[in-house]
Parts: structure tokens; sequence; C-alpha cells
């Protein structure tokens, strides 16, 4: 396996990387030539069968239409709601057949920490160090203001998550909520009971409001 020269070279990649993932998904082994790499019979492991649907995430309405016309499924994040809906909407616009418009084609990932009190989540997260931003030098604000943005993270109680949750579900007209819950360095204490709270009280209210 060889890789090519990287940097600016880098910008001209969008959209290259697509075919590499599509060939390596249902084949014992890959074999892909480019300008930027070179894969002989490279084994892929582990296999799944049947081979899985490939989510593709996104942040531009350019790269959710590019989803669409190859058939991945569409994952959301980091954006504000508003921002989103026009990804999805970009998305489901350039698909084709029914699928096209099936909430279960697309995904919301956010970031989620549960306690029993509002109180309490907002000590917990408050006081645990940012493990995900922490030492990190990002100088573009753009790029900090995506991954620091209030909307994507959700602390709380389980009824105040699954509010939000369900309220962002049916205004992107997605069938599928992805949490994330480890975004900050949280005790292994703390993160169990999110847990618990996640699959004892958020997640039924979820499967209840059938999205």
């Amino acid at each position: 396996m060889e890789r090519g020269p990287v940097g600016d070279a880098d910008v001209s990649r969008e959209g290259q990387l697509e075919p590499v993932l599509e060939a390596a998904m249902p084949a014992p082994y890959l074999t892909h030539v480019d300008e930027f790499d070179r894969f002989d019979r490279v084994p892929v492991r582990p296999r799944q069968q049947p081979t899985p649907p490939i989510w593709m995430t996104s942040l531009s309405a350019a790269s959710a239409e590019r989803a669409a016309r190859r058939g991945h499924k569409l994952a959301l994040a980091w954006l504000s709601a508003e921002y989103l809906r026009k990804l999805a909407d970009a998305y489901r616009a350039a698909g084709t057949g029914p699928a096209a418009g099936d909430p279960d084609r697309i995904g919301l990932r956010r970031r989620v920490f549960l306690a029993p009190s509002q109180a309490e989540a907002d000590d917990i997260v408050q006081a645990a160090p940012d493990s995900f931003l922490e030492g990190e030098e990002i100088s573009d604000p753009a790029v900090r203001a995506v991954l620091t943005n209030p909307e994507d993270i959700i602390v709380g109680t389980p009824a105040v998550a699954a509010e939000i949750l369900i309220e962002q579900a049916r205004d992107l007209q997605i069938g599928n909520l992805l949490l994330w819950t480890d975004f900050r360095a949280f005790t292994p204490g703390h993160l169990d009971r999110c847990h618990e709270l996640i699959g004892r009280h958020l997640a039924p209210a979820l499967r209840k409001a059938a999205l």
C-alpha cells in the first residue's frame, strides 16, 4: 500500500475517497490505484455480511447532494438545526426513487450528557475537562465555532434531552439519532450513569415518539 503526497493536494481529493470505500466494503481484498493512492490486494478485515450501508457526514449542500447521488445515507452533526435542515432538503432533492424521502436514510448526531437533575448535569459538564478541544490549536474562528456550537450539545435530564432531540428529528424529518456521550473527560461513574439514563429513560421516550 502506498500513499501519495499530502498538503495542498488534499483539497483536490474531495469526492475521490468514496470510490475507495465503496470498493472495499463488499470485497475481501482492495485493489485501487489513482494519483494519490495505490492499494494492491489489501485485506479488508473484518468483513460484514451483508454489506452495511455507507454513512456520509455532510457539512455542505454539495456533499449532501453527492451522498444522495452515490446512494449513501446521510449523517448530520455539529451545526444548527436550521442549517442542517438545508442539507437534509438538498439530500432529499438530489435523491432518486421512493427511497429519496425515506427518513431512515438520514441521521442526526448530537453530543449528549444526562444526570438525574439539570443542575447536576450542568455542574458535571462544566467541571469535566474538554477532552475534545483541550490542547488543540484551532486558529480558524469558523472551525472553532462549528466545534463549539451550543446546538450540538444537549445537557440535562432524560426528559429535557428527549424533548430537544424529538423536536429536531421531526423538524429535519429524520429517522435516526446518534448520541456522543464522552465528548468531555467525564469520570467512569458519571458516564456509566449517563448511559443508564439513556437506556432506561431516553431511549424508550425516543422509541415512543416513532421518529
